[in-house]
Parts: C-alpha cells; structure tokens; sequence
C-alpha cells in the first residue's frame, strides 16, 4: 500500500510550523511502530478546515486517491483531515471507489471502505463539527467581552503596534508613517499612489510583505488606530490604548473615502492630474473631477476633459484647463505683493502641539480605562472628559492652521524667493522671469503643484463660450508693486 502522511494547523501565530511539525513526528513515530514506509508528507499550515478556504495539500491528496495512487494516509486525528460534513462526504465518495485506510494517531484506525468505517468516521466528523462550532462560539463571546472592556485581541500584530507585556503600545517609526498616510489621503493623494510609495521607500507591512491596496485599504479603515474599542465594526467604547491618531483624523479619513466612493468610476478623483477635485461646477456647485472620453485624438492618443461629476452640467478639455490655469498661476506668482505671502515660519510649534495633543489623548484613554475595569464610575470623570475632549478640538484646530500655513509658506516663499529682490518686480526683466517661474512650476511634483493652485485661483467651469468657459479668479490681491 501506498501511504502518505497529512498535516494541518488552522492558526500559525509564530510562522514557523511548529504545530504541523508536531503533528508530523508523531505520525512518523506511528509509522514506523507498524513498519509502514512513507512515500510523501503533504501539509497545510495556517489553514481552517472550516472557512471555505482552498487547503492545497488537501486537495493534493484527493487527487492521489482518486488516481488510485495513495490507498493509505496517516494523520494525527481526523479533525486534521477534516471538521466539515461536506470534506467528509467527499473523501467517502472517492474511497467506496478508490478505498483509503485512515490511520490516526489519536483515534486509531478508520477503513472507509467498509460502511463500519465509515459509520465510525461519519461519528468523529460529528464530533469535531460539534467542538469546531462550539469553541468559535466561546471565542466570539470571549471577544466582544474584551471589545467591550476597551481591549484589543489580535492574532496578528498590527502595523503601528506591538504587544509588550500584555499591553498594546506604540511602534513609533510605524506609528508616523501612518500619521503620514492618513494626511497625504486626506489631501487627495490615492491609495494607489500611496501603496507605490510604500514599496519605493522599502517599508513593509507588520508581517514583512509588501504593501497592496487591500492591505492599505483595511489599515487605513481601523477605527482603533484612533483609539476606539469594536467588535465586528461595532464600536463598543474607547480602548485602553494610546491611539496613534485623533478621532477627527479617522473621521475625516472616512467622510474623505465615502465622498470618493461616491462618485461614479469612470471619473478620477485620484490625484493623477493638476486640477481634478480643484474646480466647481457653476451650474450646480458640485465638484468637476477628470474622466476619460470616448475615442481617441488625431493622434491616437487618449483624449481626458474635467467634467461635472453629479449632474453632467458641464465639461473641459483637460489640456486646455490645464495650460489656462498655469498661465494664471504663474502671472499670479509673479504681480502679487509680498504682503500676500505668508511669511517665512519660524520655529515651527507643530512639535509642542503634537505633543500636547497626545499628552491629552493619553489622559482620556486612562480615565476610560478606570471606567471600564470598574475602578470609577462614568459620572466621576464626566467633567474632565469633557475638558479633554474640548482641548482636543483646540489643539487639532490650531495644528491644522499652522500645517497650512506652512505648506503655503513653503511653496509661496520657495517659488519667489529667488526671482523677485524685495517684493518689486524688475518690468524690464518681467518675460524672463516669467519664464523662470513656469520652469520652476514645472518642475514641481503634481501635489505641491495642486498646492499651489489651491493658494493661487479660485476655478469655476460653466455653460458659456468656450473662451470663456473656465472662470479663473485670483485669491490674492494682484498688482504691481510699486517702487
């Protein structure tokens, strides 16, 4: 007889197969006391015989059956080889044709040949279904008990965390690549380009592989990097752990991944081009978003207009916007008045905000866990909760300020600063530096260049001559300085 050894572990915490492993020296030690030779191991590790999910090997082996090759397997107990009714039921086909003897270090031996045999096997598979359910019933209550006393139980470690003693604490060098991550989306960056990144700069997910868009996409989506306690994406409290970032943060997060959403597919909303998201509609005031048209140019090439993105009001030839508004820019760049820059920052005070911020989070996140271990009631840290959440909102509200206004200063300051000596324009030397201000602008990458427009022009798009159809307003005070 032909006999092969088969192993399964539905959960690999450690990575290194020690329970497979296992299983495979006990097997081998059965083997060898009943003078069997092993012509093959096949194993699937880190997969449940109950989700649904493909097992490999598993299916490996019924192919050997069913070929007639392999009429013997020996696995450490049934529930290895299977837990559902339906694994069962397919391993009995094959073997009322084919014939398979089950020996099992745990249970003894099954010949599913015979109907004895299978009567046996069919009573075990009951029993492992039975334990099967009955276990997850307990985990998942055991896990919303834990959800709803603040905790956080994960199998996996979560990028941005780590489990010290029993208690979840911050990865700092992950925590602000996440920090990162959630600003560049909300500024309008993609997931795509956002994965793209990752890769470029080497940074790995908390399992060592790289970034995919599911994988960012569900990061992203944790509501417990912003300190919240769920179970099952119901939220049950706050959770007894510093949270990496505010709960505005994640808010705003999500309102900006529904509004995407939102919008039909055949428009980007990704930030791949200079003005998509920046221009509103004059007919409806909804927001213009770019789109590929149908066909192609005289040259063969794809042909992209900005268009209304909720009522089809109006629409633009993406090239066209985009040569108009840079014109403006640029001549909006060179006449503006040094009193409509923002000045040069000082020493920036986003460290001390950042750290204030997260001196409060930390506080709140000890009172809720007093409340939920039962040390305090909820009426005894109601007023101060209510103080922490009020300097919250204060200090978000003065970080975002001084983060803008530093991108503004950046860019504004950048551009100029080498071009014009003391906020006047030199008239006679006005073509030249346009043309340097355009290079430069240029050669800037598309979200600073976004940025930049933002700072610059208000954009409106309407139903009038083609001429006229963009309307470009400045939103700085534009003119000659005077000398």
């Amino acid at each position: 007889m032909t006999t092969i050894v088969y192993t399964r572990q539905s959960l690999d915490k450690t990575g290194l197969a020690a329970g497979v492993e296992r299983q495979l020296a006990e097997s081998l030690e059965l083997a060898e006391r009943r003078g069997i030779e092993i012509e093959r191991v096949l194993s699937d590790n880190d997969l449940s015989a109950t989700t649904g999910k493909t097992r490999p090997a598993f299916e490996e082996l019924l192919k050997f059956v069913e070929s007639g090759t392999v009429d013997r397997v020996v696995v450490w107990h049934v529930d290895r080889l299977y837990r559902t009714l339906k694994d069962l039921t397919r391993i009995t086909e094959i073997a009322k044709v084919h014939g398979l003897d089950i020996l099992t270090v745990q249970a003894g031996d099954i010949d599913l040949s015979t109907p004895s045999g299978r009567m046996v096997a069919s009573m075990l598979g009951s029993v492992a279904t039975y334990e099967g359910e009955h276990r997850t019933a307990r985990q998942r209550a055991a896990f919303k008990q834990r959800a709803e006393a603040g905790e956080w139980h994960f199998a996996h470690r979560p990028f941005g965390y780590k489990r010290v003693d029993g208690a979840v604490v911050i990865v700092e060098h992950e925590a602000a690549i996440l920090r990162e991550l959630f600003q560049r989306y909300y500024e309008g960056e993609s997931r795509h380009s956002l994965v793209r990144d990752l890769n470029k700069r080497g940074i790995l997910t908390a399992m060592g592989k790289s970034w995919s868009i599911t994988q960012l996409r569900a990061v992203l989506g944790n509501e417990r990097y912003a300190g919240y306690a769920s179970y099952k994406g119901e939220r049950t409290g706050m959770g007894n752990w510093v949270p990496i970032i505010d709960p505005e943060t994640y808010d705003r997060y999500v309102s900006a991944a529904a509004s995407r959403k939102a919008v039909t597919t055949t428009f980007s909303r990704e930030a791949t081009s200079l003005l998509s998201g920046l221009i509103t509609c004059a007919e409806c005031e909804s927001t213009c978003y770019r789109r590929q048209r149908k066909g192609t140019d005289q040259h063969g090439d794809k042909v992209y207009e900005y268009a209304c993105a909720v009522n089809r009001c109006v629409s633009m030839n993406a090239n066209a916007a985009d040569k108009a508004v840079t014109d403006e820019v640029v001549s909006a760049l060179l006449f503006m008045p040094s009193s409509a820059i923002p000045g040069e920052s000082t020493a920036s005070p986003l460290e001390a905000l950042t750290a204030s911020l997260a001196s409060v989070l930390e506080r709140r996140g000890e009172l809720v866990s007093l409340v939920t271990s039962g040390v305090l009631k909820a009426s005894d840290v109601a007023a101060e909760l209510a103080e922490l959440n009020a300097e919250e909102e204060r200090l978000t509200t003065v970080k975002n300020a001084h983060m803008r206004e530093n991108v503004a200063s950046d860019v504004l300051q950048g551009i100029r600063g080498d071009l014009l000596s003391g906020g006047r324009v030199d008239l006679s030397d006005a073509v030249e530096a346009k043309k340097r201000i355009r290079a430069r602008f240029l050669d800037m990458t598309l979200p600073r260049r976004r940025e930049l427009v933002r700072l610059t022009v208000e954009l409106r798009l309407g139903k009038v001559t083609a001429e006229k159809r963009l309307d470009i307003r400045h939103i700085a005070a534009v003119g000659l300085v005077e000398e």
